[in-house]
This record gives C-alpha cells, structure tokens and sequence, in this order.
C-alpha cells in the first residue's frame, strides 16, 4: 500500500516564493502539510497528521516549470508621520508575488511505504478536501488523497530523499505538529521550526521524451451523487444536458436568493454553443459519469463532469469554479442537480474517492482511447466501410490529433458500458435519427483528456476511457 496526495492548481499557477524574490518550485512538502495543518479541528485530525509527520520525507513529483515574479506597489504596516506628527498614514512599498507555472498544473507527494488504516485514511481525505489553497490564497488548488500510488505519471519528474542533492526541501518531520502549534502561540513563522532535506532525480527513472497532445480542455471538474444514487446509463445524455441548463439558470440571470451578476448570451457561448462556430478549446463540454470499467460496473452514472476549454475566458472560467464550490467566495452553488425527462433531483459533493468521479479516471492521457458511451456520428455513411473516416474526421474536427488506427465496434470494449436506446442519443425527441457506434481510437503519442467524439460530444456522448498498451 502507498498513500498519495495529488494537487490540483486551478489557477495554472504555484504561488508560493522562497525568500521573498524566488519563486517555489519544486514545491516543499512542508507547505502542504502546513496547509492541512490549518485544516485539523479536532483531535482525532491531529492525530492523522501526527500519523503522516512520522512517515518520513515523500516522493516529490512534479512537472517542468517556468516562473515569473510580478511586482507592485501596496500598502506596507510602517507608520510614517506627516505634517509635524499631526497626521498618521501608512507607507507603501514595492511587493514581489513569484510564482511558478508548471507545464501540467499540478503535482503529487507519495509515501511509498505508508500503510494508513482506513480511519486515518478518511481523515486525511477529510483534511484534504478542505485545502482551498496551497501557498498563497490567490492561487487556488484541490488536494486529494488516496491509499494507492496514484495514477500513471509519466510526464513528472521524480524527486527522492537523499544525502546530498541539488533541491532542498523543507518537509515534515515527527513533532512538526506541535512545533508549529508552540510557533503559532509565539506568533512565529511556520519556517522558524521548520527542516530542509536534499532532495535528487535518480538519474535512471529520468522520464523519456514522447509527443503528447494536451487535447482542448484545460480541466475537467467533477461532481459526484451520493454513494448508493444513481441514474440508469441510458439517461447519460439527459444527465449531461441538465448540468448545461442548470449553469446556464444560474450564470444567466440573477435568482431572487442567490445575488449573481449575470453574464451577457454572447459571453455564454463556451455553455451554449449557439452563435458563431467557436473551436474546441472556445467551448465548455458537459459530462455524465457512468460506473464503467470494473467487472462489476453497472453502466449506471454516478455522477457528472464539466470540462473547461483551454480558450475560455479566465472571467466565466472563474464563474465556473465558484459555482462548483472551488471558490471561497459568497456567490451561488450547484448543490442538487434537477434531471427533466427522468424525474429526480439528487445532490452533487465533491468527488469521495470512488474512481470513475476522479478526472483522472477520463484525463489519463493515454495513446489508446475506447468508448464508453456511443459516439453519434456527424453524418451518414454512405456505406459501414465509410465510418472510420468520418470517425477520423470527427477527431480532429474534436481538437485531438490525427488519429493514427480506429477500430469501429457495434458494442463498447469498455466493461458496464450502458446500452443506449435510439430516444437517448438525441438532444431533443423530435431530433432526427443519427448513425452512431462504438470506436477505439489510437494516437501516434500521447493524448490529455477528456476525449469526447461525435455529433454530441458537447452533451457526453462519445465519452471515452483511457485503454493501456497492453490491452
């Protein structure tokens, strides 16, 4: 067993600085743990960091980086006294924020050996979800945590303890628990009682070059129903459309109990999609997540996803968080999600753990990709030999690269993949009939998620899972 903690950076950005004018990179475990820290309200959470201090120093794995350091004038805490000690006002001075900008916005502490039992486990999960931010508050992160080594991550560097190394880390150690708590009563920095340890890249797991496509969205959020609800797979379709409809009543108006700006049609097209064609990356896509893949998957879908195109504004991009309950700040949550056509409302929490809620479940990335849900084609074949180029052309009319082999399949290879009646690859009943099927499609290298194909791919459909090499 291992315990991982991944970080997700929804901002793009690492904020955080060593010394004022340097920014962070690689990130310091100590940080993390800091932010935990401030988490714990009770007793039995310190004891789960207490739990995870005595561990010893994690894996570090990151991605490569750039950084930048932004500068500006605020207001300082020095008093300066003006006009013959009449008048009292506050100095300002020159303020550095550094900041890194990882290639892949984020990055994973592993503890290979750490066995945690499954209450301490919840705990940290607990903890976990709480985070809102690691380093500074303007750059927002999600934490999650698993009792596994973590998905693939062939495009991070691996970083390990050692003796002597060119990165030093400041990390946790047993007692930084209540070194800090001694600090904070003192009103001391957190860096007073803290410890660095070398840390280097073994030369031998340096991660080899591959082409990799980042695909056209930039996240993918996910929201899950509560353990033991669920919508049959064929309302996949309807699933995904009402979480368009609900985020459009929501961002396109304001609500008598919920005070909202409302953003202009034009500015909604990402959500909409109507007016002017937008390219893949313009767009936002909306996501049924079906339980696939398992042999005992049921097709039934758990829970729902928004993906956010690498082209949309940074303004509805934010909306989107905060609608999502990612953003501290006071303003609406899409707490229950009503589905028309099906006749349930059910609330929606932040993923708990269980696999097809976590995006890295549809991120991958991956070289080969199989539907889990039919793709509807764009148009129809004059002949069945005619449905792997209009396949092909649909993946790159999609924003993926030239796929490199497509096999057409009457039925997904994806185990509990659900059956879809012709009514559910509709958007509306009186749509016409569209040709659709089932596809594995291969890449020449590596491709991001989420892979969504075909006709509807904006409302779900043609949701594909990452295949490995090996089958």
């Amino acid at each position: 067993m291992a315990l991982t903690i991944d970080v997700e950076l929804l901002t793009g950005t690492y904020e955080a600085g060593v010394g004022g004018e340097r920014a962070e990179w690689p990130p310091h475990p100590a940080r993390l743990f800091c932010a935990l820290v401030a988490q714990a309200d009770t007793e039995t959470e310190r004891e789960a960091l207490r739990w995870l201090e005595r561990q010893g120093p994690p894996e570090v794995l990151i991605p490569e980086a750039g950084t930048s350091v932004p500068r500006g004038f605020v207001p300082t805490n020095g008093i300066a006294r003006r006009g013959g000690g009449a008048y009292l006002a506050r100095t300002n001075g020159s303020r550095a924020w550094p900041r890194a900008h990882p290639a892949v916005p984020g990055f994973r502490f592993r503890w290979a050996d750490a066995s945690p039992d499954r209450d301490t486990l919840e705990r940290l999960r607990s903890l976990a979800a709480r985070v809102a931010y690691v380093g500074r508050p303007a750059g927002l992160a999600l934490a999650r945590v698993s009792g596994e080594t973590g998905p693939p991550a062939d495009r991070l560097r691996r970083l390990v303890p050692a003796a002597e190394g060119p990165y030093l880390l400041r990390v946790p150690y047993p007692g930084y628990l209540d070194a800090l708590a001694t600090a904070f009563e003192a009103e001391e920095p957190a860096d007073a009682v803290s410890r660095a340890r070398p840390y280097v890249e073994p030369a031998a797991e340096a991660p080899e070059e591959q082409a990799m496509s980042p695909g056209p969205y930039a996240r993918l959020f996910t929201l899950g129903f509560p353990p033991g609800a669920g919508v049959a797979g064929w309302h996949a379709a309807r699933v995904a459309i009402a979480v368009r409809d609900a985020v459009l009543a929501r961002l396109g108006g304001p609500r008598r109990d919920d005070p909202w700006n409302p953003f202009p049609a034009a500015e909604l097209a990402p959500i909409h999609g109507h007016g002017e064609g937008a390219p893949p990356e313009g767009r936002c896509a909306f996501l049924a997540l079906p339980f696939v893949g398992h042999a005992r998957a049921t097709g039934e879908v758990i829970g729902v996803g928004i993906a956010i195109g690498r082209g949309v504004a940074p303004e509805l991009r934010r909306a989107l968080l905060q609608l999502l309950g990612l953003d501290r700040d006071e303003g609406p949550r899409l707490a229950e999600l009503r589905i028309p056509g099906v006749g349930v409302s059910l609330p929606l929490a932040p993923p708990d753990g269980r696999w097809s809620l976590e995006p890295a479940r549809w991120r991958g990335p991956a070289r080969r990709w199989a539907s889990a849900l039919p793709v509807v084609l764009d148009r129809w074949p004059k002949r069945w030999a005619d449905v792997p180029a209009i396949v092909a052309e649909g993946v790159r009319l999609a924003g993926y690269p030239e796929p490199e082999e497509i096999e057409i399949r009457r039925g997904s290879t994806v185990p509990g993949a659900p059956l879809l009646r012709p009514t559910d690859r509709k958007r509306r009943p009186s749509d016409p009939d569209r040709p659709w099927s089932h596809v594995v499609v291969s890449f020449p290298g590596q491709v991001e998620g989420p892979v969504l194909l075909g006709h509807l791919r904006f409302a779900g459909l043609g949701l594909c899972v990452p295949v490995s090499d090996d089958g």
